[in-house]
């Protein structure tokens, strides 16, 4: 249906009532996307392939060994490593424009540029949908819509466990519990394809500490060592996350420890730190989810190991307008993002630690 006459005296009307000109804020789902830039930018790009494969070396073939010089050696062949695969998830977005609002909002009376208000809306759109997806599992193993997020490769294992590795399975996003074998290899028969997990059961004391410490140690999570005149890299190897109540209490901790803590409360209110490693808030977090993390959860994650892949060319890929079959005075825009999160050695690539 065409634009009337009069509605188009409403839209200059409304828009002639906004004095913010060039301007018009959007709201965003989500009060913080440090993550999911600095975690979007150390994606990898490549070209080709049905789907990403991957193989680990998951047993030992059994040469080696201390022996005596005059026994005859072993020559064991054995196929060591397991093929996994990850397939491609697709992000889509759109918006669409007509010709004569994009008039009535141009020349000296113009508040703000249509196209460019659309255009920034479905890209924040598409933004919120794979923020989301970059944490969480799919919902059931016929869901081709959505991606292994993190807790796929890190999820929650045995419960009231003292960390270690014992996430073997990963945990579809449907509510029922329903596990599977994470990249279809099973760490029961492979146990060095287990990730590393400890159940908090809600301690948020000086306990917390110590299993925080004891993961980070045992993982060997620490942050950079720099020589005090020179500024390390942007993004670190390894980093700590959590949500508002956890970091809030680490901080607190921090602060009853400190005797002159009532004199010195910008030493402590702040970004926590760990072994050099800043705890990034993360709101997405603050949310429980008994299915994927549990309560109030910490993730520890190696950055090499845990990563975005991006089809080459398919990058937030923008699409020439073209015209709305059932209105000549419409233009509809598309912007595509073909892409999977990937994780490696998940014994290596990080930790969850929360209250199941």
């Amino acid at each position: 249906m065409d634009i009337s006459y009069s509605q188009a005296v409403d839209v200059v009307h409304g828009t002639l009532q906004n004095i913010r000109k060039n301007s018009c804020p959007l709201t965003f789902v989500y009060n913080t996307y440090n993550f999911f830039n600095s975690f979007w930018r150390n994606k990898l790009k490549i070209q080709g392939g049905k789907e990403i494969e991957r193989e680990i070396a998951l047993v030992d073939e059994g040469n080696a060994g201390l022996k005596n010089r005059w026994a005859d050696d072993t020559h064991v062949i054995k196929n060591i490593t397991k093929k996994y695969t990850v397939q491609w998830r697709f992000a889509k977005g759109n918006y669409s424009y007509n010709w004569p609002e994009m008039d009535l909002n141009n020349g000296p009376e113009r508040i703000f540029d249509v196209l460019k208000l659309k255009y920034e809306n479905a890209l924040r759109e598409m933004a919120d949908a794979m923020y989301l997806a970059c944490f969480l599992s799919p919902t059931s193993s016929s869901d081709e819509d959505n991606p292994h997020g993190i807790f796929s490769w890190l999820p929650y294992g045995t419960d009231d466990a003292v960390g270690s590795w014992n996430a073997t399975s990963g945990h579809y996003n449907d509510g029922s519990g329903t596990t599977f074998d994470v990249g279809n290899i099973s760490a029961t028969t492979y146990p060095r394809w287990a990730s590393y997990y400890g159940d908090t059961n809600g301690d948020l004391d000086d306990s917390l500490l110590a299993q925080i410490d004891s993961a980070t140690r045992q993982l060997y999570f620490e942050g950079p060592e720099y020589p005090e005149k020179i500024a390390g890299p942007a993004n670190d190897k390894f980093s700590l996350y959590s949500n508002n109540n956890v970091i809030g209490n680490l901080n607190l901790l921090k602060y009853k420890s400190d005797d002159q803590g009532g004199y010195r409360l910008g030493d402590h209110f702040g970004k926590p730190v760990m072994k050099g490693m800043t705890f990034k808030y993360i709101d997405i977090l603050d949310t429980a989810r008994p299915y994927q993390y549990g309560t109030d959860p910490i993730i520890g994650i190696d950055h090499s190991m845990i990563y975005p892949v991006v089809h080459s060319g398919w990058d937030f890929k923008i699409h020439k307008p073209e015209k709305d079959p059932l209105n000549h005075l419409i233009l509809r825009g598309y912007i595509d993002t073909q892409f999977a999160i990937v994780g490696e050695n998940r014994r290596r690539a990080g930790f969850l630690l929360s209250q199941q």
